[in-house]
């Protein structure tokens, strides 16, 4: 869950509930205060603070940083609480400052408002469960009172949203419940919610998404679970001759598949090569240049192609 609180005239700051607890990090403190992060982290491990209390809000994360060109690397930060925070900010001053200060004061009042009336909301205990997949992620879709319900933490999960707080947080009352499965509580939405979770994704995968959503909620039993031709299949190798069943089983361990889901959430296999590799684009340059990788006989072809790729006016 996040809670996002502008100041007048100036960009909105951004404090996130991590394990039920509202937290800011050192980067956003930085680029909101106008300083330096090195600095900030200087800072925060030089706090005169004891021990406890430092690792009680400071904790020590991880961040990436994009350096252009589909380059990356890992930084250090710091993830810290509200006391955190308090503590770390005391000490700037002037205008600006403040009105910073109160703008983060007033995203940890507004988090914590919302994580307290989400505890609040009742929990539903019979359902109807089903499974469909986006991308290749599942979702949990549960039938209540003759509606769709969907997980929360599934769909942010396909989407990269992080957190289900991503999308609870918005959401009055009447479009997000509380369901109990097993020991769990999960945060289900409805249809209203589900598509409000496009909102939050990047344009080409919320497009993708919509399409996907409108497609099951389209089905003329709403999202009812639909059934594979994986037990027919089954059944008819179970129930041929045992010669054919030996030779179809030995094929099948001697033959690597590719596997995926369309956006229905229906499987699909393909067979592939013995020896093909399957790597990501930005991988192929080192996967060539491996030892272990590309088998020395096809780097001469691998290096005439990139020659000519080169050379081309594209």
């Amino acid at each position: 869950m996040k809670a996002i609180a502008p100041a007048a005239s100036v960009a909105p700051v951004a404090v996130e509930l991590i394990n039920g607890q509202p937290t800011t990090t050192s980067l956003d403190v930085a680029a909101h205060f106008g300083k330096l992060h090195k600095d900030v982290l200087r800072a925060i491990r030089s706090l005169g603070c004891s021990p406890e209390f430092h690792e009680r809000n400071f904790a020590p994360i991880q961040i990436d940083v994009d350096l252009g060109m589909g380059r990356s690397r890992k930084d250090q930060a710091f993830r810290m609480t509200r006391d955190g925070f308090a503590f770390l900010c005391m000490g700037f001053t002037g205008k600006e400052a403040a009105k910073w200060k109160e703008a983060y004061i007033n995203a940890f009042n507004q988090l914590e408002q919302a994580a307290t009336e989400k505890s609040n909301l009742p929990a539903v205990q019979e359902a109807v469960f089903e499974q469909r997949a986006f991308r290749g992620r599942h979702i949990l879709i549960a039938e209540l009172d003759g509606k769709p319900w969907f997980s929360a933490g599934n769909l942010c999960t396909a989407l990269n949203l992080g957190s289900s707080d991503r999308i609870v947080r918005s959401l009055v009352t009447q479009h997000k419940r509380k369901l109990q499965r097993g020991s769990r509580d999960l945060w289900m939405v409805d249809a209203i919610g589900a598509q409000r979770a496009a909102d939050y994704c990047k344009p080409e995968l919320a497009a993708e998404y919509r399409e996907w959503l409108q497609r099951l909620l389209d089905e003329p039993n709403g999202a009812q679970p639909r059934h594979s031709g994986w037990a027919g299949e089954a059944d008819l190798l179970r129930d041929a001759p045992a010669e054919i069943a030996r030779l179809l089983g030995q094929h099948i361990r001697d033959t690597r598949f590719m596997v995926h889901f369309d956006f229905n959430g229906e499987m699909y296999i393909k067979t592939i090569e013995p020896a093909a590799a399957l790597l990501t684009r930005d991988r192929l340059a080192a996967y060539i240049g491996d030892p272990e990788g590309a088998p020395r006989s096809t780097l001469p072809d691998i290096l005439e192609a990139v020659s000519r790729r080169m050379k081309s006016p594209q």
